[in-house]
């Protein structure tokens, strides 16, 4: 030993595959020496221990090992290791856990058990940390005892149809695919009829995050749109995009969400020609455009056969007056048609003139198409009550047509 430092040494014996020894000199190291060759962590002082690596001390410790094998062979009494009692070359962590299931469905719950070790000579406490696609949703302070094993379980609810990536401590991930009622997706590409392109995205269900990709197939460019970039039609998010480049595009939707968060995004797509010279002439026609009273309200129905931006529809009587007026936000596309409803505040025969019917290039396709109805009051039911004079009837009062 060195003559500088005093050395004490200090043995511990445990029943099982090692005897531990500890050999204090003037260093203040702990020294630890098991079966393996290898040591493990954790002193009262918080010091690690570690292999025994001076051969003056290597010595002293062969020889005291010596000593105690003949001393259990001879059947000394030495104290019993519990059960729980663990031997291993790291630090207290998660040695192993086990995922409930690795598919589940939207609602269901992810339960992890994780095993903690803790192999050292004194209790600790430790954060134990559940990580879900990288981000810790929960953590858990956990005390194990000195050489001891315990459990601890995590609980987590899928709410979405996200897959999930599971990870505890230092331990390789586990995917745990979920089954979501996932928006079924549907994109198409087309030329605009004024320039550039169009993105339609038909969903069975609203969406309320939306993401597209527009790549020049063969080129280099390459562009994300986002929701901004979309106005919903009757529902359906419709896109123009102004200033791509000509030619072949693909147009790739990478988000798509729904109300519950459920992505349906798979790489749908759809290719289509676009140039920037295009441009549309034709005015859009009203085939078969109608319209018909009831009591006060004027329906009216115009099929178009192109996309409408600017609707019009004036009621009016005796061939100056207006009445009332239907414009885009009075109609909705159903069916193939633009139909609409409203209540004018009128008693006659009216007029009601289709005056505007603009496409996206701003061709008009109105041509003063007129239908005439005729406005009534809305049908009264008198009812006497039973015993007052005069036997029980139902008259309907109908006015006369006129102002």
């Amino acid at each position: 030993m060195d003559a500088r430092a005093s050395t004490h040494l200090s043995v511990s014996v445990f029943l099982g595959p090692w005897y531990r020894m500890t050999i204090h000199d003037g260093t203040r190291k702990d020294y630890d020496l098991v079966d393996e060759g290898t040591c493990v962590t954790g002193e009262a002082d918080g010091v690690d221990g570690r292999t025994v690596g001076n051969p003056r001390l290597l010595a002293v410790a062969v020889t005291v090992l010596l000593a105690l094998a003949a001393v259990g062979t001879a059947g000394a009494a030495l104290p019993a290791a519990t059960e729980t009692a663990v031997a291993t070359d790291d630090g207290p962590r998660v040695t192993n856990y086990v995922v409930s299931s690795d598919t589940l469905a939207t609602g269901e719950e992810i339960v992890v058990t994780a095993t903690v070790t803790n192999p050292t000579r004194n209790p600790v406490e430790l954060p134990v940390r559940l990580r879900i696609n990288g981000s810790v949703v929960e953590t858990r302070s956990v005390t194990v005892g000195e050489r001891t094993r315990r459990q601890v379980r995590f609980v987590h609810r899928v709410t979405s149809g996200f897959d999930r990536r599971v990870t505890i401590g230092d331990q390789p991930p586990t995917t745990v695919a979920v089954e979501g009622d996932l928006p079924e997706v549907e994109v198409t590409l087309r030329q605009h009829l004024a320039g550039g392109a169009q993105v339609v995205v038909d969903s069975d269900e609203p969406l309320s995050a939306l993401r597209v990709r527009l790549e020049h197939i063969g080129g280099e460019t390459s562009v994300t749109y986002g929701d901004g970039t979309f106005e919903r039609e009757n529902g359906t998010p419709v896109a123009r995009l102004l200033g791509v480049p000509e030619g072949d595009l693909r147009v790739t939707v990478t988000r798509a969400v729904d109300e519950d968060g459920d992505d349906g995004a798979s790489g749908q797509s759809d290719t289509a020609r676009i140039t920037q010279g295009t441009r549309d002439t034709d005015p859009p026609q009203a085939i078969g455009y109608s319209a018909e009273a009831d009591g006060q309200t004027v329906r009216v129905r115009a099929p178009a056969t192109e996309p409408i931006d600017e609707f019009g529809i004036e009621v009016r009587t005796d061939g100056r007056t207006r009445v009332g007026w239907f414009d885009g936000t009075d109609v909705t596309l159903r069916d193939g048609a633009y139909v609409g409803e409203k209540q004018f505040d009128y008693r006659g025969d009216a007029e009601v003139v289709l005056q505007r019917l603009t496409d996206h290039a701003g061709n008009d396709g109105a041509s003063g198409e007129v239908e005439r109805v005729t406005l009534r009051t809305p049908s009264t039911r008198v009812s006497r009550r039973p015993g007052s004079p005069g036997s029980t009837r139902t008259v309907d009062r109908v006015p006369r047509s006129g102002r």
